[in-house]
Parts: C-alpha cells; structure tokens; sequence
C-alpha cells in the first residue's frame, strides 16, 4: 500500500488532451508535485503541456509505482494486462462500469488479470487517492485537503468529495470504490502504523470479508468513526447497485462496530465532528461535563440534551461553588450547567475558569487584555481531594449579547488544559473568533445538540 499511498513514480493511463475529462484532470492535479515523475498515457500519443504522452506503458523505460487507469470499462483489462506485463504491481482504476452496474464478468476478468500478475488495485469504481503530507493528488478532487490526523476511507466517490469540499484536515484520502482486491482492512492496516494518523474515519457501505475487517480493526489501536449506510431494505438495494456491495443485516455491524469500539455516526456532520474530536483528543474518556456559559436558556436545553446523550452533569463540589461566589455576580446559577449571567465579558469567563481548571490556572486576572493571560504550569491534580477530577472536559457557551467579547474569550478558551468544547451560538459575527479557536485545536459547533450528540457517541 505504500507505493499506492507514497509513489515516487505514477503513470496515468488515460490522461487525456481534453482538459475538461478526467484523466487529464487527475494529470493536472499530479504535475503540479515536483517529488513525483508522471508519464502521460494515452493510446493516441502526442503531448500534453510540452511533454511527451506515451501510447503505452510499455514505452516507458523507467520503473513505475503506481497506475492510475482512466480509460472506458471495457478495455480497462487489455491496460491492466499492459500494466502487468510492464511489471507495475500497483494500480488505482477510476474507471466505472463493473459490478455496480450488473456487470460482474467484466470485474471477473479484472480479478484474472490482477491475481496472473499480482497487482493491487485500488477501486475500480473509485475517485483516487490523496496524501496531504507529500502533497499528492492522484483523484480528481480539485484540491489537496490541509494536513491533519485523521486518514479517510470512503466507499463513495461522491461522499469523499462531499466530505473533501469541507475542507477538513486529513493525513489521506482512499477512495476504495467496488474493492476488487483491496478493501478497509489493508488500509487500515497502513493506516495504524501512520505516524501522521492518529483517527480513522469511515464510510461503509459494505465490507467484503468481514473476518479480514474484524482482525484489522481488532489490531489497530487508534480511534475509528464509521458511518454506515444500506441499514434499510431500500438502502441495501441502492449501495448493491452503487459499489457493486454485498448487502448484509445492518444487525450485523452494529454488533461488530460496538464489540471493536468503533465510533458509530448517523450523518456525514457527525462523522466528520467525531473524527475531529478524537484527532484532538484521542484519549478522551469519561462522560462528566462542566457547562459554563453565559446564557440561562442554552444551559436549561445543556441539561436537557445531556440526559438524551447520557453525557454526566456533575453537582459543583462544595469548595468550587464557594470559590465561584468570590468572583461571580450573585444572579449566578449555584449549579452546573453554571450560568455566569448574559453580561459577562472575557474575564467573568476567565475567573471562572481559574476556579474550574483542574490543570492549571489563569494568571494576572487584573489584566485587561484577558486573551494574551498565561496558564501556570501546575501539574494536574491526581490527590483525590473533593476538587481533584469531578469532571472530565469543558463545554463553553457563548451567545453575542451587548457585552460579550467573542475574541477575547475565545483567547481564554484555548488556553485551558482540560479538553474543551466550544459552542459559539450566533451568525456572522462570531466567524473569526471561530475561526481562532479552530485553529488553536478548539473543537467548535454552532448548535448545541450537535456537540452532545456527537459527544454522546464517542465517551458512551
């Protein structure tokens, strides 16, 4: 999988002078990498941008990775037998047109072809392969994803795509399409032993050897979120006709997924909310919440959704809520959700927080630029005293009222030690606060229930 997922050398079988069809997109998309050589196929010759285009891989003299096939179905097995005889032992095919349309002796023969010359395919069926860290697009995607910890594997084209244009953070992208001959269990065998990966996140639509699966995941000691579809009648009937899929009883995977601690969505949202969590804190653990926000209504729907989600709403522990009186207004709630009262500023925030973090502290709380104050270092508290571990990560609440200041308190937010979750509750004028704290590795959503939906996936 290395030379699929890391080449040095890649021809593109199928690169097409038409800049509008996809071999010629996947080409662009591959030339702008100066690490990589790129050969040009097409069974036509000529040149495309000045260089030459190959009328075979059998013309070229130099040792080749990878293939990417970009041809019509029905002549992908005369290339891919082209492909064996050059000795080239691994090949992506974009092409369409096999089992997920009825057409079952065309992928057969693809099948013959790969095991005569032990070649590994990705797809067919499929839309490629990106790595974000060699900065190599080899799919059609318009562009290549910001570097990240999580590793994609999608089933669908459409999907990674969908997903891809979120522009969410990635350590790579494996479009599998029909999985002849490679499935999620090799890539998540490459992907566990990925230094850049530290969260697995996959669309499934079937798998194809199920043991193979269990083993892999049952190996793999990083964090995996699923998304499954085909759980219907009607939806197993669609993923047979889209990736050539094996339908099974949903029941099935459901079993599997709770036996190996897969993290198991409902949506694209959550799929990419809890692979974005656990790529940020991978050893999350515990269901106990401190809520502290500053308006009363989020903190009455908190309470709500945290007995839906079964997400724990700890009592404040007597000497807390003592030292809370010290620096809260009197109008605040004495309880958890803590409701810090809808004027407050940054550094109601922050004098809350030096009370609540367990981790370490705020300092120089006189300061008026309460953004730019420092944590202490003080070791986290492991004595078991009355205020040592009565919770385990942080929900804040912020909604623009007259005196709220979004900015300066998301600065306060991304300094606390705990694992923290921000819900920034507005429109417009909260985007770069937003913005900050993602990029400080602050977990942000918009609606309430969202965070404790996804939260109540993964600390179950």
């Amino acid at each position: 999988m290395e030379k699929i997922f890391n080449p040095k050398s890649v021809a593109v079988i199928g690169a097409s002078h038409e800049k509008e069809k996809v071999g010629r997109l996947i080409y662009d998309n591959l030339i702008g990498n100066s690490k990589l050589k790129i050969y040009p196929v097409n069974v036509k010759g000529g040149k495309i941008n000045g260089e030459r285009v190959y009328s075979s891989v059998s013309e070229i003299e130099d040792e080749v990775d990878v293939g990417i096939i970009v041809v019509p179905a029905k002549v992908v097995p005369v290339v891919l037998e082209e492909v064996g005889e050059k000795g080239i032992k691994n090949a992506v095919i974009v092409s369409a047109g096999f089992g997920e349309v009825g057409n079952k002796k065309l992928e057969e023969e693809l099948e013959r072809v790969a095991e005569k010359y032990g070649i590994k395919i990705v797809g067919p069926n499929c839309m490629g392969v990106i790595n974000p860290y060699s900065e190599m697009n080899a799919s059609f995607f318009k562009k290549i994803p910001p570097k990240g910890k999580v590793a994609f594997l999608s089933q669908s084209g459409a999907i990674g795509s969908s997903i891809l244009d979120k522009d969410i953070s990635l350590s790579g992208f494996v479009s599998l399409g029909n999985m002849l001959n490679s499935g999620f269990d090799d890539w998540i065998d490459y992907f566990s032993k990925d230094d850049n990966t530290n969260t697995l996140m996959l669309y499934i639509e079937d798998v194809k050897d199920g043991e193979k699966f269990f083993e892999s995941v049952k190996k793999c000691d990083k964090n995996i979120v699923a998304l499954k579809s085909g759980k219907s009648l009607k939806g197993m009937e669609a993923a047979k006709s889209h990736t050539a899929a094996l339908a099974s009883d949903y029941n099935v995977y459901k079993g599997i997924f709770e036996q190996l601690g897969i993290v198991e969505v409902d949506n694209i949202y959550d799929l990419t909310r809890a692979a974005r969590v656990l790529s940020i804190h991978p050893n999350l653990t515990g269901k106990k919440a401190c809520i502290v926000g500053n308006a009363g209504g989020l903190g009455v729907l908190a309470s709500d959704y945290a007995e839906k989600y079964k997400i724990d709403l700890p009592n404040l522990p007597e000497d807390v809520k003592k030292k809370l009186n010290e620096v809260m207004p009197k109008q605040w709630s004495k309880h958890n959700p803590i409701d810090i009262i809808g004027d407050a500023k940054a550094e109601r925030y922050m004098k809350a927080m030096e009370v609540l973090d367990l981790n370490g502290c705020l300092q120089n709380s006189s300061k008026k630029n309460f953004g730019q104050s420092e944590f202490k270092t003080a070791p986290t508290r492991r004595d078991g005293g009355e205020n040592s571990d009565w919770f385990d990560f942080f929900i804040i609440i912020l909604t623009p009222q007259q005196m709220t200041q979004p900015m300066e308190t998301a600065k306060v937010i991304s300094k606390l030690k705990k694992p923290v979750f921000a819900v920034y509750s507005g429109g417009e004028g909260l985007g770069d606060s937003v913005d900050y704290l993602r990029k400080k590795d602050v977990v942000v959503f918009s609606e309430l229930e969202n965070l404790f939906r996804v939260l109540g996936r993964i600390v179950r």
